[in-house]
């Protein structure tokens, strides 16, 4: 387990490595990780909230325990279907995402005690997730887009990811052309690298983040043999689980 943000002490935030299968609860020895994974962050292991991704830009405001309680399941998690996003002023309550190469974003307003977390596949950066998130969090909590610091957790960089000319052309409905020079670089053959890290500061800071607000941990997921890649090793068996949790 790696520890990150630890300068705000009001949070608990991690990404976990190839040496814990906390987000497997349904195999075997699964009970015993997601208790592990609720022991590591002292809480039940009914407030974990783990949702199942459709690389949407879908995000669900969890209120309170009400709010999510339908979602419970045998394994003592939640999965809501089909959410990218997670956002609460709950104190105990896990959001968590999974990714390999994918970027898990975490954001924090200390102001307004809010938390997020998402998971922000090269569609849902496309489709600004990020932004999306920012914009609930000024409705339904107050937040300013000044106050909140953003985390961009392990994932593909620019180096490696490298993508057809048709992904650029999807960006551009939402990027202009400025943004794009920065977000996709030529590489052989036609094709292009695509910057995520790029795209999603880019998204943040239009939707009135302050640059000095914005984090990339700077972990390549295709460098750092430690950690899940679909792109290093072409399966889809492991992943990366990224938490953040207000104490």
């Amino acid at each position: 387990m790696h520890n990150i943000w630890e300068e705000h002490s009001k949070i608990c935030a991690f990404y976990s490595d190839m040496n814990h299968s906390i987000w497997k609860p349904e195999l075997p020895g699964g009970d015993e990780n997601l208790h592990f994974l609720a022991d590591y962050c002292g809480v039940e292991a009914s407030r974990i909230i783990r949702t199942v991704q459709t690389h949407s830009s879908t995000i669900r405001v969890v209120k309170d325990e009400e709010s999510y309680k339908d979602y419970k399941d045998d394994t003592l998690s939640i999965k809501p279907d089909g959410i990218d996003g997670l956002v609460t002023d709950v104190p105990g309550i896990l959001l968590t995402v999974l990714s390999a190469d994918c970027v898990p974003v975490l954001m924090y307003d200390p102001k307004e005690n809010v938390i997020a977390a998402l998971h922000s596949g090269w569609r849902g950066t496309c489709n600004k997730i990020s932004a999306k998130m920012i914009d609930i969090m000024s409705r339904e909590y107050n937040c300013m887009p000044a106050d909140i610091r953003i985390l961009i957790g392990p994932h593909i960089c620019g180096r490696h990811y490298e993508v057809g000319p048709e992904l650029s052309d999807m960006f551009s409905v939402n990027f202009n052309e400025d943004e794009l020079s920065r977000i996709f670089l030529p590489a052989p053959n036609s094709k292009l690298l695509l910057d995520m890290t790029a795209a999603i500061t880019i998204s943040c800071i239009n939707a009135g983040v302050p640059v000095d607000n914005i984090c990339d941990c700077g972990v390549c997921t295709y460098e750092d043999v430690s950690l899940s890649s679909y792109r290093r090793t072409g399966t889809t068996t492991d992943r990366i689980l990224t938490g953040i949790m207000l104490k």
